[in-house]
Order: C-alpha cells, then sequence, then structure tokens
C-alpha cells in the first residue's frame, strides 16, 4: 500500500465518521431558488467572480444546498434569502464550505477568511434525484492558515485547503 492509498482510506474512514444528512425535494428546491436568486443577483449587478469562482450556476446550487444541509443537521434557522457576508452563512460565526464527493475532497479558506469564523466541510455526493451530504468536520479559520495548507490543489485560485483527516470531529461543534 503506498503513502497515497493510506492517504485515501484515512480520508474515507473520516468522512464515514461524519454528520450525514438528506434532503427532501422540497429542501433541495429551496436550495435550487436561492442559487437562482444569487446567480440573477451576480448577473444584475454585473459582480465580478470573488476568490477565482466560477461564475456558472452550478457552484451556487451546490453552495445553496449544502447551506441547507448543514442548517438541517446542526438545527440552525435557513434563510433562503440571507446573502452570507465574508464567507458567513449562519451568524454570528459559521461558514459553510460544500464539495463534491471525491479524491480531493477539502475545506477550503481564504486569506480574507475571518479568523474566528468557524468553517464547515459539506461533502456532496450526487444520486439520481437528491444528492445526500456529509458534513466531514470543521475548522476555525485561524487554524486553517497554516502554511501547510497552502496551495492550488487541481489549479485552483490559492487558498489555503485542509484535508478531512485534520479536520476538527463535528461531535466537537457547538452552534
Amino acid at each position: 500500500m503506498n503513502a497515497k492509498d493510506i492517504l485515501d482510506a484515512r480520508t474515507t474512514a473520516v468522512i464515514a465518521g461524519g454528520l450525514d444528512v438528506a434532503l427532501t425535494m422540497h429542501e433541495y428546491c429551496e436550495a435550487h431558488w436561492r442559487a437562482f436568486v444569487r446567480d440573477r443577483k451576480a448577473n444584475t449587478y454585473r459582480m465580478a467572480p470573488t476568490n477565482g469562482a466560477d461564475m456558472s450556476i452550478g457552484p451556487h446550487v451546490m453552495g445553496a444546498a449544502g447551506e441547507r444541509a448543514a442548517a438541517k443537521a446542526l438545527c440552525l434557522d435557513w434563510d433562503q434569502f440571507l446573502d452570507g457576508d465574508g464567507g458567513i452563512d449562519f451568524p454570528p460565526d459559521i461558514g459553510i464550505r460544500t464539495t463534491l464527493d471525491g479524491r480531493y475532497c477539502r475545506l477550503k479558506c481564504y486569506p480574507n477568511d475571518a479568523d474566528r469564523y468557524r468553517f464547515v466541510l459539506v461533502i456532496m455526493r450526487k444520486n439520481l434525484t437528491v444528492p445526500s451530504f456529509t458534513l466531514a468536520g470543521w475548522m476555525y479559520g485561524s487554524d486553517a492558515k497554516q502554511q501547510r495548507y497552502w496551495g492550488s490543489p487541481n489549479d485552483r485560485a490559492l487558498a489555503y485547503f485542509v484535508p478531512v483527516a485534520d479536520l476538527r470531529p463535528m461531535s466537537e461543534f457547538r452552534s
């Protein structure tokens, strides 16, 4: 077994220990609506993409669905019309970062993210109808901003990318 296989096995084990949540079709449609509103707002006001973000509607859908899943799992109020300010999806200090299931699942933290904010990694797995989600772990912005996490995997914009295995477990998260 090589180092990559060991890391993949470790990451899979950590994700398996995460907090799983399934959205109803209604909840998933709410997320789609929020994504549509964000997309229209970005296009109407000709907002520039932030942090090298893709401006298609796909990332908006994935992000909104991840936020909806986190709200459900953590018993948080989810205002589908709230536009998070500076990475905050649930005031005063919770940011959700959603990624697709795969080998390169990482919590992304940007240099301009506040150190005191708590960022939760939500992993989305596509199914035939409604995706399923796992809250894999969380980390304070200050803890994520370590030189060892700095990079641009898969030619993404430079940021801090924290492996799942280094995240704090969801059992330690208090909303």
